[in-house]
């Protein structure tokens, strides 16, 4: 018994080690205020070393301020990674090639909220409301838009048509005689997906829980620290 706690601890160590370092250089090279969440998979780590791929890398920044865009949670995920075992010692990454990078940025009530002009807006799924709830490509939203007395809510399709998300109310609720068209425009929103803090333009639009995400992949990459922030070395 007293062996296996022991590697466990020493495996543990190693890879602590390993995520503490890629979260530190994926801080300092984006330019992060925060360090991110790193978790290295393969159970156990040492395991890594005799494998040809480790299986996932993921990073999750959680209310950063990106510039030109605003307040964003971002988590990324990496699949399949090509490391040596100089990397998997040290978690210094540089040129590893991977087959699939996902990115997804979380907007939750305060975010999307500036976006709108709604400063106390709630989001949530209008088929499951508990936090576990799965996707949907529709969202409720309810909020006191600018001129208006009480909140009202609305029912909205998220969707994507070429590089443009579009949020667009689809039926509305507790709303005043004659405030109908203002309570659309209010709610009514878009943006190019360009100019959303990923690598490629959004492929998925859904409502989950409180939030709405946004996510895009890349396929057959090589990538390194920088990579795991929606904030770009090169901003």
């Amino acid at each position: 018994m007293s062996c296996l706690v022991g590697c466990y601890v020493v495996d543990s160590a190693c890879a602590m080690h390993a995520e503490q370092r890629i979260a530190t250089d994926t801080e300092r090279y984006a330019r992060l205020e925060v360090a991110p969440r790193v978790y290295i998979g393969g159970f156990p780590y040492l395991s890594n070393y005799f494998r040809s791929e480790t299986p996932s890398l993921s990073a999750e920044v959680l209310d950063i301020t990106v510039p030109g865009f605003g307040l964003v949670n971002a988590r990324t995920d990496v699949t399949d990674l090509t490391l040596t075992k100089e990397q998997l010692r040290t978690g210094h990454l540089e040129s590893v090639p991977a087959k699939l990078l996902t990115r997804k940025l979380r907007l939750d009530g305060v975010a999307m909220g500036k976006f709108l002009g709604i400063t106390d807006l709630d989001i949530s799924n209008p088929y499951d409301i508990s936090p576990s709830g799965g996707p949907a490509s529709e969202v409720q939203l309810t909020g006191t838009p600018a001129g208006f007395s009480k909140p009202v809510t609305v029912i909205a399709a998220l969707r994507i048509t070429d590089t443009t998300i579009t949020l667009t109310p689809r039926e509305l609720r507790d709303v005043p005689p004659g405030q109908e068209d203002a309570t659309r425009e209010a709610f009514s929103w878009s943006i190019d997906s360009g100019l959303l803090p990923m690598p490629t333009r959004a492929n998925r639009v859904y409502c989950q829980g409180g939030s709405i995400y946004f996510e895009s992949e890349q396929r057959n990459i090589v990538i390194d620290a920088s990579d795991l922030s929606p904030i770009s070395i090169h901003d």
